[in-house]
């Protein structure tokens, strides 16, 4: 999540006071300071970084501790005042498990979804970049997807390959990636939303993380309906799943 708010001296004048604060209320275990930036490592799986621009909220992997957070996401914002507040990125990322050896899954998923635009083609693997824009949100985004195996999971959560590579998206906490179990085989998205929406500082909770949770239900729920059109469903799951209505 990627929050802008007006260039402010507060930032400055502040940074130490909101460094100390979410030190006594132990929400950092790290932390690194540059000319016009401070990070706060809160735990293994969430990064907070924030500037005299704005703030970059990160947490990485399904045992986030996402109270923690969005806590010090908070704090951060009644601290240094800013007079309002624009959720400019909302960044998301899946890997829905699938239930067939990997080569096996690339060669079904590609036959099913490339051969009705190419007949007298074998494809073998596929991967897909789109551009859209939400009917229910109206946001714009852009998702990158494919399926991957668990050797490939590391580079593409970190981002470290892939068509959504971009090193403004660091930091991540390495070690994260070094020793969590993967899926064999998986269906990976990458999802970056542009609402550009604002609001109001005292809006934060519950407004601006409502809509954010939106954007999450919604990109999931298109994950969902992309891995049934592919075919890759897990057994025993309901293959009727509608992303937009």
């Amino acid at each position: 999540m990627t929050v802008a708010w007006p260039p402010s001296l507060k930032f400055f004048e502040r940074r130490s006071d909101l460094l100390g604060q979410l030190e006594s209320q132990d929400l950092v275990s790290a932390f690194r300071w540059s000319e016009n930036l401070i990070g706060a490592r809160l735990g293994r799986g969430e990064v907070l970084e924030v500037s005299s621009l704005g703030a970059m909220l990160i947490t990485i992997g399904p045992d986030a501790r996402q109270d923690n957070a969005r806590n010090a996401l908070k704090l951060a914002i009644e601290t240094l005042e800013p007079t309002n507040l624009v959720l400019a990125q909302a960044l998301f990322q899946f890997m829905l498990p699938v239930d067939r050896e990997y080569a096996a899954a690339r060669r079904h998923s590609a036959r099913r979804l490339v051969t009705p635009l190419l007949p007298h083609a074998r494809p073998d693997d596929w991967s897909m970049l789109v551009d859209g824009r939400s009917r229910v949100s109206n946001a714009p985004f852009q998702v990158e997807f494919g399926v991957i195996d668990e050797r490939e999971a590391p580079d593409r959560l970190s981002r470290r390959v892939g068509r959504m590579h971009a090193h403004e998206l660091a930091p991540f906490p390495e070690d994260f990636f070094e020793d969590h179990e993967y899926p064999e085989c998986a269906l990976f998205f990458d999802w970056r939303w542009f609402p550009n929406r604002q609001f109001a500082p005292a809006a934060v909770d519950p407004d601006m993380f409502a809509f954010w949770d939106a954007l999450a239900g919604e990109s999931e729920a298109m994950c969902q309906t992309v891995q049934s059109g592919v075919g890759l469903v897990e057994e025993g799951r309901d293959t009727d799943v509608e992303a937009e209505r």
